[in-house]
């Protein structure tokens, strides 16, 4: 009876196995980050030419009249190298392991930091500009809301609330569930961006704690952490030079942005 009762336990657990990566590839093919692998080298260009070149548009005057043509030619190049320096970086990583694809920022935190702590590290701040970026969009004008840019930034956020409605909570994934939970974050989106009108320095403020982080040293931490690059060697200066300038962004951006704010407080009105 017991050596009965081992044996279709031993026969049951890979038939649980091959079920769960079955559900698993099912949500993986329904969700957005992961749904195809037939990408072509066009679709690349256009995400990054309406992604990257539509945010760094909006700021370039910004930071033209603030800085002048000097110091500000001078600030966007550097940005340009560290950025994209932890691209590269971030690239290098996504297969680093083999027969595992990093497809989520978060997945990418969890395998360098651990499975609660890259979570934890990664997901708020990820969060805080994502969402932050669509409400600023909004903020600019209802011609925002005819950038197709607006969508790509909004895809991640998308993910990860379907992944949890999926995984976590158990709905089934349908048309009708994508079609509810995205309205209902463009609302949402909408709302703030109507209710508040300083919302952009706020973004400015919070964004400093997260935007930093997530572009600028977060990938240069997750190299160090992962690599280990010796010590005095050109990679190991290359990450604490961003890792360093990324901090005093983080610290001087929020410091900016509330200034920014008190100063133009006399001239803000709610859902003007």
């Amino acid at each position: 009876m017991g050596t009965q009762g081992e044996t279709d336990q031993k026969t049951l657990a890979p038939d649980k196995v091959a079920e769960q990566l079955r559900r698993q590839k099912e949500i993986d093919d329904w969700l957005p980050i992961t749904s195809s692998r037939n990408a072509k080298w066009w679709y690349a260009a256009f995400h990054n030419v309406t992604a990257m070149v539509g945010a760094g548009v909006l700021s370039l005057p910004y930071a033209m009249a603030q800085l002048g043509w000097g110091p500000g030619v001078v600030i966007l190049i550097l940005s340009w190298l560290i950025t994209l320096y932890t691209l590269w970086q971030m690239v290098e990583m996504h297969e680093m392991v083999p027969g595992k694809r990093f497809d989520r920022y978060h997945e990418l935190g969890q395998h360098a930091f651990g499975e609660k702590l890259g979570l934890y590290i990664v997901v708020p701040q990820q969060l805080i500009v994502e969402i932050g970026v669509d409400i600023v969009y909004m903020v600019t004008g209802g011609k925002s809301l005819q950038k197709v840019h607006y969508l790509l930034y909004a895809m991640p956020v998308f993910d990860m609330i379907e992944t949890v409605l999926v995984t976590k909570l158990h709905f089934k994934p349908t048309t009708l569930l994508r079609f509810v939970t995205r309205n209902l974050y463009v609302a949402f989106t909408m709302f703030v961006a109507i209710s508040f009108p300083f919302f952009g320095g706020l973004l400015g403020f919070f964004g400093g704690f997260a935007f930093a982080p997530t572009t600028y040293f977060l990938p240069c931490i997750m190299w160090l952490a992962v690599y280990k690059p010796k010590k005095f060697s050109l990679s190991w200066f290359a990450n604490w030079i961003c890792i360093i300038l990324g901090l005093l962004l983080m610290i001087l951006a929020p410091i900016g942005a509330l200034r920014s704010i008190i100063l133009q407080a006399k001239d803000y009105k709610f859902y003007s």
